[in-house]
């Protein structure tokens, strides 16, 4: 079946117009199916002539005109590859214990610029155990050989902040770069620049791993766990004899990530490229198009595991709270036992914890380069392995279109207050934008810590947050350059208490013995539980008014 050209004639060309065109068009889904949901004929599900040439290795070199607004125009000048290995899976609690990073051509040739480093954790902060025993790495470790947060993070930012640098990872768009966000709003530091300007941009190999083994499996091993395909990268790494190191350790993760691109654009470099197109937010938008409302392929760690987390869906509308998210409808799964559900039971199913039926209902994000593609990437030997069957997502798309109200429902469910806003600074980040003002002030208070020269204790911020900000990074410091008062160092012993003895997040000094407690209990980790337990009485010996000498 012929499918619209995707291309920037289906609105301006210019990407600030077309984003733009792109919000104000954004109407009723009875509106987007004016004219019937046209049904795939047997033929046209069968047909592979003209499929999928934007992606196939065997198409020709030139990219397919069809496609060009998909590609991006802007190419890396050089890709970073980097890993974390973190305190626990929280960005908001927990921190960076070691960072590894080097960067690369785009030929995936070494370049260099290598920094790998162990962080300082400060005080208030308690690594959960079972991160501690994944990684082998302590607090006692890593404040005897790490660097400093403010100085591990100013060379973090300095190297992804490059020219043309286009940052990789494994699993990074929704794990790492979280932490590293996180982690440059605590210290002054621009959260975002970084992915953005000076033609920089972000990508993640992960997306491109899953959607090769859904799409072009051909020529790769691809393991399984528990019968099921398996998307763990020393996994990966171990099925295609890829040397990886000591998995865990951030630098033979790079390593390994770097060789499993290779491996991915050497099998199927026009997927690799395409892939590497989406990381422009325009070329996202023309296959999403919202406002067009047609069926397209979206992959996600968040679909079965059983289709390589390849599904068909239905965009339905952008939220009102946030323009880089399109709501979509998982096409594969039936519908129809939540469509006369209200906005509060359908809030309930998708976001309650619990083991129970939920609706195919999902945010795709445009900003952390979502993989959607065109239906004719699905070759008819895919629909076969993968159990897609086009004609029903076709036919459930136009009853999905009938229902005039399911729109403003959908966009009410997601419209929710943020839940588990809590008041601590540090989990802050996204409770807004700085001003201009502050931006210009946390720059020159940078420029001060670097220089090693000693900042003002409080600085006349327009954002309260940032005073608290300064307060904490120069009571987490270990640098003559930044010392607190007697009294602010009451101020601190007394809020490191309170945040350990009663926490609203991360983990309790109670609730990491236990944890430790544990650990204590795994063949092999007693050693390693013994130097968390010596850690948890180094704190409370700090708490009663000790030093931190681990």
């Amino acid at each position: 079946m012929a499918q619209p050209e995707l291309s920037a004639s289906n609105g301006p060309s210019n990407s600030i117009a077309r984003r733009n065109w792109w919000l104000d068009s954004d109407i009723g889904l009875r509106t987007l199916y004016a004219s019937p949901c046209p049904r795939p004929s047997a033929k046209a599900i069968d047909s592979d002539s003209k499929r999928a040439k934007v992606i196939d290795r065997e198409s020709d070199k030139q990219p397919n005109p069809k496609y060009a607004s998909m590609i991006a125009t802007d190419a890396p000048r050089s890709f970073y590859f980097y890993d974390l290995e973190t305190s626990g899976i929280d960005p908001r609690w927990h921190r960076v214990m070691q960072f590894a990073g080097l960067r690369t051509n785009v030929d995936l040739e070494e370049l260099g610029d290598e920094l790998c480093t162990y962080v300082k954790l400060p005080i208030d902060v308690l690594p959960d155990p079972e991160s501690c025993r994944i990684t082998g790495l302590t607090p006692q470790r890593v404040n005897r050989e790490g660097m400093e947060e403010f100085e591990a993070f100013a060379a973090i930012d300095a190297a992804l902040s490059v020219a043309g640098t286009c940052t990789v990872g494994f699993n990074n768009l929704r794990f790492d770069d979280e932490f590293l966000r996180f982690g440059f709003y605590r210290h002054f530091m621009d959260p975002y620049a970084r992915e953005f300007r000076q033609g920089n941009s972000r990508w993640d190999v992960i997306d491109l791993l899953r959607a090769t083994a859904a799409l072009r499996p051909e020529g790769i091993s691809w393991p399984e766990q528990d019968g099921l395909p398996s998307f763990r990268l020393e996994l990966f790494t171990a099925a295609n004899a890829i040397d990886h190191g000591q998995a865990h350790d951030a630098l033979s993760d790079v390593r390994a990530t770097i060789a499993t691109a290779r491996l991915l654009r050497s099998a199927q470099p026009r997927l690799f490229d395409f892939y590497l197109g989406l990381r422009s937010k325009g070329a996202v938008l023309d296959i999403l198009k919202p406002a067009g409302g047609k069926p397209c392929v979206h992959v996600s760690g968040r679909l079965p595991r059983e289709r390589c987390g390849l599904s068909v869906v239905l965009p339905v509308a952008v939220r009102r709270q946030n323009p880089n998210s399109v709501i979509v409808i998982d096409l594969a799964r039936d519908f129809a036992p939540f469509a006369e559900l209200q906005v509060e039971e359908l809030r309930e199913l998708l976001f309650s914890p619990g083991d129970h039926p939920r609706p195919g209902i999902k945010e795709i994000r445009v900003n952390r380069c979502p993989f959607v593609a065109p239906l004719n990437v699905l070759r008819r030997v895919d629909q076969q392995r993968l159990d897609i069957d086009l004609a029903a997502a076709f036919a459930q798309a136009k009853v999905l279109a009938s229902d005039a109200g399911l729109r403003a429902r959908l966009l009410d469910v997601f419209e929710r207050p943020f839940e588990g806003e809590v008041d601590d600074v540090d989990t802050q980040l996204y409770a807004g934008f700085l001003s201009d003002a502050d931006r210009d002030r946390s720059a020159r208070l940078q420029g001060s810590i670097r220089r090693g020269e000693r900042p003002l204790e409080a600085a006349p911020f327009d954002d309260a947050r940032l005073a608290e900000l300064l307060f904490r990074l120069r009571a987490r410091r270990h640098c003559s350059d930044m010392p607190l008062t007697r009294e602010e160092q009451s101020r601190w012993r007394a809020e490191v208490a309170r945040k350990l003895g009663s926490p609203r997040g991360g983990l309790g000094l109670e609730e990491y013995r236990r944890g430790v407690a544990e650990l204590a209990g795994v063949s092999g980790s007693e050693e390693l539980a013994g130097e968390l337990s010596a850690h948890a009485d180094t704190v409370a010996d700090w708490l009663a008014g000790g030093t931190t000498d681990d």
